[in-house]
């Protein structure tokens, strides 16, 4: 566990480095954006301005979580691929341990950013829709006819596994790509869309199923989905995702303890 805690410690300080000046600077464009917003009553010069920076804000928060994901992986592919690997494999510590620091590390910078994230969405709601917000929630789901607490809940934890499972995929993926003797980068990329296109084949059965056991066609079907088989697909999408997600950590962890192949 020591060892474990050294490696995590090593890649969140890696990471850290681009990722907390990038996480503050979009939640400081957010105050800022929204500082504008208050100022443009008084001074209506300043609406330009904020229409500017409302949609670079959103678009700032989306990059920002794309520029995370893209960097993990570069991050993952440089420690376990490259000339830099041979370092880190003659530690005392199971390829497994290297995966999980890795994955650990991705999952808590999402954590951090999900949480920015929603602080910044608060931040750009214009001040006139502060008051109406929550009777638009209340009727979206009454029209629904959904428990929003339940689906809420449920919704977020499909979402951070289903982002875990992207990632574990992409181990999976770099761990082949790795046998190759000439363009890893290419062969990984080959293989991780081998990887999604058995995804969405599972996924595509898992909706048949589901539908089918509530009396619906997946094809033809056009009515809404009532709250027990909406919750339904969620559960059964998080249950697919940790499936995906463990069996690519299995095989990323075979290959890497028993064909590693460092540049």
């Amino acid at each position: 566990m020591k060892l474990f805690n050294h490696l995590f410690t090593y890649h969140f300080k890696c990471t850290a480095r681009i990722f907390l000046p990038l996480i503050f600077g979009i939640v400081l464009l957010a105050g800022f954006t929204k500082g504008v917003e208050s100022l443009a009553d008084p001074l209506p010069f300043l609406n330009f301005l904020y229409a500017f920076l409302l949609p670079v804000s959103i678009l700032g928060i989306v990059g920002m979580f794309l520029c995370i994901v893209l960097l993990s992986i570069r991050h993952f592919f440089r420690n376990m691929t490259s000339a830099h690997g041979y370092f880190l494999f003659m530690l005392p510590v199971k390829p497994s341990m290297h995966l999980a620091s890795h994955l650990f590390t991705y999952v808590i910078w999402l954590i951090v950013a999900g949480a920015a994230a929603v602080g910044c969405v608060f931040l750009l709601i214009p001040n006139s829709a502060y008051a109406q917000l929550g009777t638009i929630l209340d009727q979206v789901f009454a029209v629904l006819q959904i428990n929003e607490n339940r689906v809420i809940i449920i919704l977020i934890a499909m979402l951070l596994l289903s982002a875990t499972a992207f990632m574990c995929t992409i181990y999976a993926a770099v761990s082949i790509g790795q046998l190759a003797k000439e363009k890893r980068a290419v062969t990984s990329f080959a293989a991780y869309i081998g990887i999604y296109m058995i995804e969405q084949l599972l996924s595509v059965c898992m909706l048949i199923v589901l539908f089918l056991f509530f009396g619906m066609d997946l094809f033809t079907s056009t009515a809404a989905l009532s709250e027990n088989m909406l919750l339904s697909v969620l559960i059964g999408s998080s249950i697919l995702y940790v499936l995906i997600g463990t069996t690519s950590f299995f095989i990323a962890n075979r290959l890497f303890s028993k064909h590693l192949n460092l540049i």
